[in-house]
């Protein structure tokens, strides 16, 4: 490990299994969508009802396309760049927090850091539209979301340092003038021809950000078990 992570969890590592309610609280924060995805989801619809103008409303909008992409930039990432375990599973010589479930993590890479990536793509989209609701977005995100990851052993802090490049680096690319004009065109149409329809997508989106796409990993999880097993049983 480097010396920079080290220091930092270091550091951390003095505050834990001083209160169980602490820790338990903290955990918690990590643990339920509510203080992440539903709060800063909150706060792109705080910005959208701010701002009525044209240009702003289609920032948001890519905003939350640029989520999507973020989240499977993320993954790309993690699946051609190096494995690393969590911290507090590298039986180092720190002590961590009370409560975490392992068996929630498994074996999946710390390398960078998903929840990182996420919530610097949405606060960096925000503070295109709005620069005050993005550094509450940016505050709240680095506080209450990415800190607690480090606390609780989940993440090196260099995970999430590489989450937020991640996140923020899409979210440039995609909300540049000349990118954002030529894709605004055809959503700005939808959303006059079919603004029904075309809201309803809206909120759908914004839901599985709020809820960590917790509901879709479920399902998509059950249906690659459903055709291994398939698969399987037909060889």
């Amino acid at each position: 490990m480097n010396a920079f992570d080290w220091n930092i969890l270091s550091f951390f590592s003095h505050f834990a299994r001083h209160s169980y309610t602490f820790d338990t609280a903290v955990y918690l924060l990590t643990r339920t969508d509510t203080p992440k995805g539903a709060v800063v989801m909150s706060l792109l619809y705080w910005a959208w009802n701010k701002h009525d103008d044209d240009r702003s409303r289609e920032l948001l909008v890519l905003t939350v396309i640029g989520c999507f992409i973020a989240a499977l930039s993320n993954k790309l990432v993690s699946a051609v760049t190096f494995y690393r375990p969590r911290p507090i599973q590298e039986h180092l010589s720190l002590v961590f927090p009370y409560g975490p479930d392992l068996s929630v993590l498994k074996n999946s890479n710390a390398f960078p850091s998903d929840h990182a990536s996420l919530f610097a793509a949405l606060s960096m989209g925000i503070t295109l539209v709005d620069s005050e609701v993005g550094l509450v977005c940016w505050i709240y995100s680095l506080v209450f979301i990415c800190l607690p990851r480090i606390y609780m052993g989940f993440h090196h802090p260099t995970d999430i340092l590489a989450g937020i490049a991640n996140g923020g680096l899409v979210m440039w690319l995609l909300l540049r003038e000349g990118v954002r004009r030529r894709l605004s065109k055809p959503l700005g149409r939808l959303r006059a021809a079919y603004p029904g329809p075309f809201f309803a997508v809206f909120f759908f989106l914004t839901f599985e950000i709020a809820t960590l796409f917790e509901g879709s990993r479920e399902i998509a999880s059950f249906w690659a078990g459903v055709a291994k097993n398939l698969l399987h049983h037909a060889a």
